[in-house]
């Protein structure tokens, strides 16, 4: 049986390392997309996102100017950059002109909102760049803490002059501080993370490169003169998971060692890298093993895998991260694309490769939940 397996995996390896789909499919295409989405969305994974920021007093106020000088002070800090326009200045082409993501507008009457008892609560407005959501909402934000400290010093001063003491209305320096803690540590940084989760999607792709070939076979004839082969049975459906077994897991180290050198990713243990990804494409030969066995056709096969393989990524995180709370991330555990990209978050900071192990035997339970029938639905295809 040994050597009837090494002979038709050995025969399909060389067919599928000669199509270029391999290739394309398995390790061009992820690689490109990963580096698409890291080129898109690599700034927000950063340590510190870039803000510019515009500030326009149109008061001219002792009040305004305290609070035109607090935000100004948070120029240079924690990637803030601070802009005072002239009190004059129209906000809205400062945003569009100065390539500003906000401009905050100190209104006319501010002071004597703030001094005033009888005024409603001051007013800041801020104008906002459409183009970038995120860090206008940065700047929105620090708006929201410098009103809320100026709130605060009205009620101390409201509370004051009950009391019978000196009145004493200043505003107050901004106890905003941005810093960025992750308590399980730093994990991937988010072009790694973009390319672990293409090669965990693709995977499933490349992988059906083997399962699938059988429902070609019965197609065109071929699988009617395998069997007459002296050959048992069981050595066809060993050396199908095999092939689509091998070309998942090179796949997968291919763009592992890429992300490696093309984009600095740093993985951690090697060892526990390599322990995830025997783990993970096991997982992803025994669900597409499912799919063909259920499948009458291989077109039908291939295009029921796609929409499994993209479903799958979605749901675990392969593009974007999910909540780990509620009917999502219960859903979500139940995807190999969760593990595997948990593991490797895990695998970032761990000193020991042997952080992986709880990922790695959710997997191999999924491999086995999936394979058993998987194998008794492939080796029903067996028949001329």
């Amino acid at each position: 049986m040994i050597g009837a397996v090494g002979t038709l995996v050995g025969k399909d390896l060389r067919e599928r390392l000669r199509d270029k789909s391999f290739f394309l499919l398995g390790i061009l295409t992820p690689l490109m997309l990963a580096f698409i989405l890291d080129l898109v969305f690599g700034d927000l994974g950063e340590g510190e996102l870039e803000v510019k920021v515009g500030v326009v007093d149109a008061d001219q106020s002792d009040i305004a100017g305290e609070l035109r000088d607090g935000i100004g002070g948070l120029d240079g800090e924690g990637g803030f950059e601070i802009t005072v326009l002239d009190s004059g200045a129209d906000p809205d082409a400062a945003v569009l002109d100065d390539d500003l993501d906000a401009v905050i507008v100190i209104p006319s009457g501010f002071g004597a909102d703030v001094t005033s008892p009888q005024a409603g609560s001051p007013r800041l407005d801020v104008v906002e760049n459409p183009d970038r959501p995120v860090q206008a909402g940065v700047a929105e934000s620090i708006v929201d803490g410098f009103v809320a400290d100026i709130e605060r010093t009205r009620l101390a001063t409201a509370a004051g002059t009950a009391l019978g003491l000196p009145a004493e209305t200043t505003t107050t320096e901004s106890g905003i501080e941005s810093v960025r803690e992750t308590p399980a540590g730093e994990g991937l940084d988010m072009g790694a993370r973009m390319m672990a989760g293409m090669a965990v999607m693709f995977v499933f792709f490349t992988v059906q490169f083997g399962v699938t070939t059988l429902l070609n076979e019965k197609e065109n004839g071929t699988l009617t003169r395998i069997l007459a082969a002296p050959i048992p049975r069981d050595s066809i459906v060993v050396a199908k998971g095999a092939v689509s077994y091998v070309l998942g897991v090179l796949a997968t180290m291919i763009l592992m060692v890429a992300a490696t050198v093309l984009m600095g990713a740093s993985w951690g243990s090697w060892l526990g890298v390599t322990t995830l990804v025997l783990a993970a494409v096991l997982t992803a030969v025994a669900l597409m093993a499912v799919v063909a066995g259920l499948a009458k056709t291989a077109e039908g096969a291939g295009a029921a895998q796609a929409i499994i393989a993209v479903g799958l990524a979605m749901l675990g995180g392969s593009w974007f991260p999910v909540s780990g709370e509620g009917l999502i991330g219960v859903l979500a555990r139940a995807t190999p694309h969760y593990w595997f990209l948990g593991g490797l978050e895990d695998l970032a900071d761990a000193d020991s490769w042997t952080v992986v192990g709880t990922p790695v035997l959710a997997l191999v339970v999924i491999s086995v939940v999936a394979g058993l029938p998987a194998a008794v639905l492939l080796r029903r295809r067996l028949t001329p």
